[in-house]
């Protein structure tokens, strides 16, 4: 159970990285 709950924490923290890159890349795009 704990293996699962880590792999699913992983996951988020990666969706939250591209996130995150999505949108500093749109705030560039947006300034520039």
């Amino acid at each position: 159970m704990a293996v699962l709950k880590i792999i699913l924490v992983r996951r988020n923290y990666g969706l939250n990285l591209v996130l995150i890159a999505k949108y500093v890349d749109y705030n560039d795009n947006f300034y520039h």
